[in-house]
């Protein structure tokens, strides 16, 4: 090149402006660029790519230049015209004079996936003019823009049939040219307007509106072109772009031997589509580069050996054919198919092997052969040292995922692709192709799973590359000192398991889609999602899924909160609803199995989390639920219907939940002989459709329930006594099974006149029935009570009543009641306190609290009485609860402690840096500030309204069980009791707390006050040395020394209900007027039903909810009666780094790993 024509270049690739003096530097900066392009395999010679790709490197697709709708991405703005939330492109704005006409375009037509967005400003003459972060305005000529187009990295990864948005803003609009030769170029669907347009927000946090404006020259609408690649003869002179390093163009380069790969002996070894000059290639090695640099690891071995036929492409539209035509074309290579047909087919095609899979699967499907593809942008690179081109995995940002080399091989039965519309608990509408997911490779060498996530992608991706070398499973509870070691067990994932991994709450899949967004399937599509996968449905036999997927395991309302170290709510009637792998096993027709709590990966272990409390995690296995005609079968068995060809909906509903029951009792094992005549499983299916019939014959349990595990359970235990085990729920079923066979027209009340069951019967069918039901739930007029309302209200009605009137003795309703109803020794103990008791019983039960541990059943009463309510701030934001009588208008500051001392004849307040602030940032704490008793320094809790009352600590830490503050918190914030003396009898005094929350809790031994040194000025946490020293003392948490779970009563869920919103809006009103029943029976002799009686001798049943696993004072909660703890939440580390499958922002403290 001439001095004269460098000089031109570079300002074209520079896009300097003519007033910028030409010297050595810029003729450098063109140099680097042009290096940098070439080493990107782009050509050089083409100064319309150079510029694009300058401008690539200028941010063009950075961060600042992406057009985000929340954390959605919904393309590129570099119109210069912000959107910070983004633009509405579902409708468009035609003004008319006054009026504006709301139009619906047509790329929102059903089943069109959505588009991607490209706004640009347009000046008068159509030139595209760029905004990018930190330059001045840039016009870009129409090749130049469109050869930036072609860099932009969400084109490589969406489908084809994805289209592109041109938007555009200023007095131009872009040429209908442009956006055919758009579409022309890269196979993809392309809209744009002929006339200007006008980006508008109506309203300050709204997305843009697009209006669109007459043509200022005819003042007429403009039109909308909708641009697909048009199929021609040939290309026009000078419209194709130049192949200066290529050979002349092919009709078919799949024929052509100028694109013949061969190596060092001349051997065909495959063939280079990109138009490039081919040289000799290396099949034997593949590499990584970062950023077009190697990676400073060595080249490795190619996983599919030896042999291999290499295809080489730019994109994976660069053909602008269909996968099955690309498929074709191949099949008609003479090279290929001169290979024996074990030689596998490797497509270095940038993305091929992501998503799913759909070239690989038409090449493997139409040539018969293995077919390699990479998940990231895996290419063919030119090595000028070894003078070939290698199968090169080029890495764009190190922290996202790498990609792996991905084996296919033609299933035995190919399943048929649909693309499948699912819509996310939020109402967002989506297909399969609009989510962002990869294929799993082992070893670098096998294909075994699939994974969404959008977090962390490097980690996991390494991590999820050694799957199958784990072999043990480790056991954590998340503290606040980070996640600690509770125990380690032998693990060893079975090969024939396909992996799903992803994030998931109870109840709920988390999916990421293409565009950045995270989206939430409710369990039954989640599991439908995952079950219908094409290549689930062609898993060969014997194979089973594994869901690497937190609380997969679990079922649960996606808007209960999941916190981090708390148990998982149970749902209400687990015969209702049942967890992700139940669903994706219901509908892959295989065994499914996946974590109930939080689960993840270590760098040679898998991880497991154990709360705090107690409850140990587990992996479970779960079978396939029988179909629709299996379970029209089982109807006939069991007696429920006389054939199985006219077996209506809501008997198979029926069914259905009854072979859950046995299920929940006796485990998947009782279906070993599900279809053989007079076996085990048929004795238990008619026993249990017997059992069913006594209700279903009953008005007024057919009235108020179905069929649930509680009444099962409120049987059973009038057999086996408190905690009945399997044989006490046989005996049930055999019961009910002869009795039904004596008298088919039986009812439970004829057999059970005078129990709790009977009682909740009558006081709901009475006149203030509806009263007592929204008085048990919560839900005031004019909510609707749905069923499962009245069923829970029901329920709850038993097992307060059974627990107060039934099992309690009068002198015990009257002790209960007083601790409970937190009476004054003064205070007479009447008819109508039995009956508050029971109806505090009631409300307690339906909101999940194990009323038979009295604290529990106490600390909800002092929730009623608006305990939390009584919020203590730090001046501005919450920080914990005054229950100290004393008020506190400008809070407290709890960053600092002060010591007051004597120093001679005058007092120092000195400040001190609080010990109790959490390590994370932010520093935050709680603080719990109660009165204390000066005759030892006892609880007493002071609340607006009510008389002060003493608790023991036991009902302290259940109240605080019940705190929002508390429980929403992460486990990293520790507590303060700034209470003076509160540890100085027990420095272990907090330790029960910490023990059941994992929570560090602060104490102080000596004289401390709350002293107010500013009117306006919080208070302040002070020391009072000049009497007393004394000290902090901080509790942490100790692991047990004998870590496991016992097994809960089957029907435990009984202790739960449904999202509990509107009742939590209705405590937080205050507690309403109890609601008495009839006056309550002094002494009862129930009829003995023909069951046998209770090993336990006494009358009446215990409360489905009675079994518990903290029954004594200061004992951990039990699952069913902890609150809820996170999936997200950033954690702690004792074993070295590891990744949770469900913590998308997780921390991975330093601390020394654990003795193995």
């Amino acid at each position: 090149m001439s001095a004269d024509a460098r000089e031109a270049m570079g300002r074209k690739v520079l896009h300097l402006d003519p007033a910028t003096t030409w010297n050595r530097n810029l003729q450098q900066g063109v140099w680097a660029v042009t290096a940098k392009a070439i080493a990107q395999g782009m050509d050089a010679t083409d100064h319309d790519l150079l510029a694009a790709f300058h401008l690539a490197e200028s941010g063009a697709f950075g961060p600042a230049a992406l057009l985000r709708q929340g954390p959605n991405i919904q393309g590129v703005n570099w119109s210069g015209t912000p959107a910070p939330a983004g633009i509405d492109w579902s409708t468009l704005h035609r003004p008319d004079g006054a009026a504006v006409h709301r139009l619906t375009p047509e790329w929102t037509g059903p089943g069109t996936p959505m588009p991607l967005l490209n706004v640009v400003e347009v000046d008068a003459s159509g030139t595209p003019v760029l905004h990018l972060p930190g330059r001045a305005p840039v016009p870009v000529p129409e090749n130049e823009f469109l050869a930036l187009l072609d860099l932009a990295p969400a084109l490589r990864t969406i489908p084809l049939g994805s289209p592109v948005l041109f938007l555009t803003t200023g007095p131009g609009a872009l040429s209908p040219e442009l956006v055919q030769r758009f579409s022309q170029r890269t196979g993809r669907p392309a809209h744009g307007y002929s006339a200007p347009m006008a980006l508008t927000a109506p309203g300050p946090q709204a997305p843009l509106d697009i209006v669109v404006l007459p043509d200022p020259a005819t003042n007429a609408p403009g039109h909308w072109t909708a641009a697909t690649r048009q199929s021609t003869a040939a290309t026009a002179p000078g419209q194709g772009r130049p192949a200066f390093f290529g050979p002349p163009p092919s009709a078919d380069p799949f024929q052509d031997p100028a694109t013949v790969l061969r190596d060092d002996a001349g051997k065909a070894i495959g063939r280079d589509l990109t138009g490039a000059w081919t040289d000799r290639a290396r099949i034997d090695r593949v590499r990584e580069a970062v950023d077009g640099q190697a990676a400073g690891e060595p080249d490795e071995p190619a996983p599919w050996g030896a042999e291999a036929y290499l295809v080489g492409d730019r994109a994976l539209d660069a053909r602008g054919l269909t996968p099955e035509a690309f498929a074709e074309k191949l099949a008609g290579d003479p090279e290929l198919a001169a290979l024996p047909s074990h030689v596998p087919v490797v497509l270095a095609i940038p993305y091929a092997g992501a998503q799913y899979l759909d070239l690989v699967r038409a090449v493997a499907a139409r040539l018969g052969r293995r077919v390699w593809a990479p998940s990231g942008d895996g290419r063919l690179r030119h090595d000028s040292a070894l003078q070939a081109r290698i199968p090169t995995m080029a890495v764009h940002d190190t922290a996202d995922w790498h990609g792996d080399w991905v084996p296919f091989d033609p299933p035995a039965v190919p399943a048929r692709y649909e693309d499948r519309q699912w819509t996310s608990v939020d109402g967002r509408t989506f297909r399969d192709s609009d989510v962002a997911t990869r294929p799993l490779v082992f070893d670098r060498r096998e294909r075994y799973g699939r994974v969404s996530v959008g977090d962390g992608l490097d980690q996991r991706e390494r991590m999820l590359r050694g799957l199958f070398h784990r072999r043990k499973r480790i056991h954590y509870a998340a503290t606040t000192l980070g996640d600690q070691v509770v125990g380690t067990e032998p693990y060893t994932l079975d090969p024939a398991v396909y992996t799903y991994y992803g994030h998931g709450y109870p109840g709920a899949l988390a999916i990421v889609l293409r565009d950045g967004s995270t989206v939430l399937l409710a369990a039954p599509d989640g599991g439908r999602y995952i079950g219908g996968l094409r290549e689930v449905r062609e898993l060969p036999p014997g194979h089973r899924i594994g869901l690497q997927v937190c609380y997969a395991a679990s079922a649960g309302n996606h808007r209960d909160p999941q916190r981090e170290g708390r148990p998982v709510r149970l749902v209400e009637d687990p015969l209702d609803e049942v967890s992700l792998i139940q669903h994706t096993a219901n509908v892959s027709r295989l065994d499914v199995e996946g974590p109930t709590q939080t689960a993840g990966l270590d760098d040679d272990s898998f991880m497991l989390e154990d709360t705090p409390g107690g409850v140990v995690g587990r992996v479970v296995r779960v079978r396939p639920e029988p179909t629709e005609a299996e379970l029209d079968r089982l109807a006939v068995t069991a007696g429920l219907h006389d054939d199985p060809d006219t077996v209506p909906p809501e008997v198979r509903a029926t069914v259905l939940r009854l072979v859950r029951a046995l299920r929940l009792v006796f485990d998947h094992a009782v279906e070993d002989d599900r279809w053989v005549p007079g076996g085990r499983y048929e004795r238990a299916l008619k026993g249990i459709a017997a059992l069913e019939t006594l209700r279903a014959n009953d008005p007024g349990l057919r009235r108020f329930t179905p069929f649930r595990m509680e009444l099962w359970t409120f049987l059973a235990r009038r057999v086996g006594g408190d905690a009945p085990g399997p044989d006490a729920y046989r005996d049930v079923l055999d019961a009910a099974r002869q009795l039904v066979a004596q008298r088919p027209d039986s009812t439970l009340s004829g057999m059970l006149p005078d129990t709790a069951l009977t009682y909740a019967v009558d006081e709901l069918s009475g006149t203030q029935g509806e009263e007592l039901a929204r008085d048990a739930v919560g839900l005031p007029e004019p909510v609707t009570l749905r069923p499962k309302d009245i069923a829970r209200a029901f329920w709850a009605m038993v097992a307060g009543v059974d627990l107060v009137l039934y099992r309690l003795e009068a002198a015990e309703q009257e002790s209960l009641g007083r601790r409970a109803l937190h009476l004054a020794d003064t205070d007479a103990w009447d008819e109508g306190m039995t009956a508050d008791l029971t109806f505090l019983a009631v409300r307690a039960h339906a909101r999940r609290i194990d009323i038979t541990d009295p604290h529990q059943l106490a600390a909800h009463h002092l929730r009623e009485r608006g305990a939390l309510r009584q919020i203590l701030t730090d001046g501005t934001s919450p920080v914990g609860y005054n229950w100290s009588g004393r008020p506190a208008p400008n809070g407290v500051e709890s960053d600092q402690w002060y010591a007051r001392v004597k120093a001679g004849n005058d007092v120092l307040t000195l400040p001190h840096p609080a010990q109790w602030r959490s390590t994370e940032p932010g520093g935050n704490s709680l603080v719990i500030w109660t009165g204390t008793r000066p005759d030892g320094g006892g609880i007493v809790i002071h609340l607006p309204g009510h008389a002060p009352v003493s608790v023991p600590d036991e009902e302290l830490w259940a109240l605080l069980d019940l705190a929002p503050l508390v429980t929403d918190a992460g486990v990293d914030v520790p507590v303060v009791f700034p209470m003076g003396g509160f540890t100085a009898g027990d420095t272990r005094r907090t330790q029960p707390f910490t023990d059941r929350t994992g929570r560090s809790a602060f104490g102080y031994s000596g004289p401390l006050d709350l002293v107010e040194d500013d009117p306006f000025d919080p208070l302040r946490i002070t020391a009072l040395r000049e009497k007393k020293l004394g000290q902090w003392v901080r509790t942490v948490w100790r692991p047990r020394p004998a870590p496991g779970a016992a097994p809960g009563t089957p029907g435990t869920a009984a202790k739960t209900g449904p999202s509990p919103s509107a009742t939590e809006r209705a405590d937080a009103a205050g507690p309403r007027g109890p609601v008495r029943p009839r006056s309550p029976p002094v002494s009862r002799s129930p009829r003995r039903p023909p069951f046998p009686t209770t090993r336990t001798g006494r009358s009446g049943t215990a409360s489905p909810c009675s079994a518990r696993a903290s029954g004594a004072s200061g004992r951990t909660p039990s699952s069913s009666t902890a609150l809820p703890s996170p999936c997200a939440r950033r954690r702690g580390r004792a074993n070295g780094p590891w990744t949770p499958c469900c913590s998308p922002y997780a921390r991975w403290r330093a601390a020394p790993r654990p003795a193995r």
